[in-house]
């Protein structure tokens, strides 16, 4: 969408929760989280409890899980936990240049590897059947984009990683949706915010057809979403929190 369309969904009121909240929502989550959490939709949106650290990876998210899940379910009650890791398996971090890079060119074995702590996570998870778990979807983003801000000198050299990496992202969120809908549950889909269209000519030049593109301006450094994307975001999900977590 363009940020004037994405501006009017998310300024849009959304109704509040009716009846009674029966699990308390909590997101774990990466850096994507922490930017969610700083936006505002609606007053009840407070119910929700945020478990978010920067850079945290999907085998960090199961070991806090393992470490902190029962004390944490025994202090606030039963959960509908929301499980948002994965960005940061798909490409590596390089602390001394900060630049990224793909992690590996082998799409199907790094999707496996993340599904595979997903379906761990929902073993661990199953000593806790009155609580309820959902895997959200990882949005697209782009590693020229990120090393460009960065300051690399050549960003364009990962023209090639940028077009593996978003292969993976849709093998993974088509893992996500087939491991949700195991669950009853479904994720958002995040990465719909970022697709404009525009109309080009065909190669007979005869008509014009639409293309889709990826819009990196709402992503500033190429990874986290700028303010109004993330309002958005926080309202596709704190509107599937309410349905989710009241009855009326």
């Amino acid at each position: 969408m363009s940020l004037i369309k994405l501006t009017k969904f998310g300024n849009k009121h959304i109704e509040g929760p009716t009846g009674k909240r029966t699990l308390r929502p909590v997101i774990l989550a990466d850096s994507k989280g922490v930017r969610l959490q700083q936006q505002f939709i609606h007053k009840d949106q407070s119910n929700i409890i945020w478990w978010c650290k920067r850079g945290r990876k999907v085998h960090e998210a199961i070991d806090w899980l393992k470490t902190n899940l029962e004390t944490e379910i025994q202090l606030i009650g039963d959960i509908w936990l929301y499980i948002w890791v994965g960005t940061c398996n798909l490409t590596s971090f390089d602390r001394s240049t900060r630049y990224i890079c793909l992690s590996s060119s082998k799409s199907q074995e790094t999707v496996d590897q993340v599904t595979t702590t997903y379906k761990d996570i929902i073993q661990l998870f199953a000593k806790y059947p009155n609580c309820k778990l959902t895997f959200l979807e990882t949005p697209f983003y782009s590693i020229v984009n990120w090393n460009s801000k960065q300051n690399h000198k050549n960003p364009s050299t990962f023209l090639e990683q940028d077009h593996l990496l978003e292969q993976q992202v849709i093998l993974l969120n088509k893992e996500v949706k087939n491991i949700n809908s195991s669950l009853g549950t479904h994720s958002p889909d995040f990465s719909y915010d970022l697709y404009r269209t525009s109309n080009c000519k065909t190669a007979n030049h005869k008509g014009k057809k639409q293309r889709k593109y990826f819009n990196v301006a709402l992503y500033p450094d190429g990874i986290h979403p700028e303010p109004v994307l993330a309002k958005v975001w926080l309202k596709k999900l704190v509107v599937q929190i309410f349905r989710d977590c009241w009855i009326k």
